[in-house]
């Protein structure tokens, strides 16, 4: 088997989804494609099979609650990475969980930066570029009249198919989002 380039998101919809899109779109046109999310396990090249990653994402999905998450403030990762993104406010904690029980066995890789929940708006070749698109970021947002939270209910693991480009393989209910039968676990196949 050879190894492909594995991630974990929890995809934003309706009009915070939109802004993103839009702002996306305006700051960085070649990256308009990506659908606005939050990570919880950056790519990584794997090994282990995809019927195995998708049991072990089901596995910590079963035991895990929805998490509201609320956004905070535009910053930049400059100048670890000239990515600027929308801050995680509450639920940053419960995230922070998740990504943590994710970050093992088959799904297990060394980051080359600590986790910290965002949700990425652009990413640039230069810091100076990054800097500038996060005060227009900024002011773009302080605008934003939308709700400013979601609620995480479910997990997609994706699959790099082409560089840049991704594949939804299996979308993860987490615990109370999923009609369930007691006493019961994925595994068992009676979900």
């Amino acid at each position: 088997m050879e190894p492909a380039s594995y991630a974990v998101v929890a995809y934003i919809n309706g009009p915070l989804a939109s802004f993103v899109e839009n702002l996306r779109g305006r700051l960085t046109p070649e990256q308009a494609h990506v659908r606005p999310h939050l990570t919880l396990l950056a790519p990584r090249v794997l090994e282990a099979p995809r019927d195995k990653l998708l049991a072990a994402l089901k596995r910590i999905c079963y035991k895990a609650e929805p998490v509201r998450v609320s956004l905070g403030q535009v910053e930049a990762f400059v100048p670890a990475t000239s990515t600027v993104y929308l801050s995680v406010q509450q639920g940053a904690s419960q995230i922070s969980s998740l990504h943590q029980q994710l970050n093992q066995y088959g799904f297990r890789a060394e980051e080359p930066w600590s986790y910290v929940p965002h949700i990425t708006l652009a990413k640039f070749a230069d810091d100076a570029a990054a800097l500038t698109a996060a005060e227009e970021a900024e002011a773009q947002w302080s605008r934003y009249a939308g709700e400013r939270d979601f609620l995480v209910k479910e997990l997609t693991l994706v699959r790099e198919f082409v560089p840049g480009k991704w594949d939804d393989l299996a979308r993860v209910p987490l615990a109370a989002s999923a009609p369930q039968h007691e006493g019961t676990c994925p595994e068992a196949g009676q979900r």
